[in-house]
């Protein structure tokens, strides 16, 4: 282990678990120098003890933009525009908030100023959905989680969907040409009739049709 000096930058080198680390401290002095190389010889040994560091707190419009650049890699672009439309939706009100500062009559604020434009609750729950999941992408929001509530939505029969489902649910669905006001006719809680379909409605998908009220439920 050892520093030297390349013009007035001091470097370090030394060998960590059998491989030679080499780097600028960035550093002209070489007490800071050494403080440099102490810290950056930790980070390795914290690393392969599993030591996983704290991130640093992010806005709002920044984490947003990091779960969806990261979701891009799965996702259809039909359902990234899904995604987008409620995030541009939530962020004039709260992308410039910290994480950790989002608090639960923040959310509740929004549902409110959303429903007074004129949105479904299924709207506004959808868009909270999307909140929901980026906040626990980053480990926020369990803490809100047992004051923050859903808007109350018709729950006919079905599963509730992950917020990734509805995603997925929703761009498939737009995909399909229906020829009546309702994809399904002659259906209704209970009912042991037959059910008449829509063509092109799979099963499945008009299970996921059903179940949607309860997307972003919970």
């Amino acid at each position: 282990m050892s520093l030297y000096r390349r013009g007035k930058i001091w470097w370090m080198d030394f060998y960590f678990h059998g491989q030679r680390i080499q780097e600028t401290t960035e550093m002209t002095s070489i007490t800071r120098a050494r403080e440099v190389q102490e810290k950056r010889k930790q980070a390795l040994k914290d690393g392969i003890a599993g030591i996983r560091k704290q991130q640093q707190p992010r806005l709002l419009s920044v984490a947003a933009q990091e779960w969806l650049e990261a979701k891009k890699l799965a996702w259809s672009p039909r359902m990234t525009d899904i995604a987008k439309n409620s995030i541009n939706h939530f962020l004039p009100a709260l992308g410039k908030k910290l994480l950790v500062d989002i608090e639960p009559c923040d959310v509740s604020k929004y549902q409110k100023a959303r429903l007074a434009e004129g949105a479904s609750n299924r709207t506004v729950n959808i868009e909270v959905g999307v909140l929901r999941q980026i906040m626990r992408k980053f480990g926020t929001w369990a803490r809100i989680q047992p004051d923050v509530n859903m808007l109350p939505e018709r729950q006919d029969a079905g599963r509730a969907l992950s917020a990734e489902e509805g995603i997925r649910f929703a761009a498939g669905m737009w995909k399909i040409p229906f020829a009546h006001s309702a994809a399904v006719r002659g259906t209704r809680t209970g009912n042991r009739r037959p059910v008449q379909y829509h063509p092109n409605l799979t099963m499945e998908k008009y299970q996921l049709w059903q179940s949607v009220s309860a997307i972003w439920q919970g």
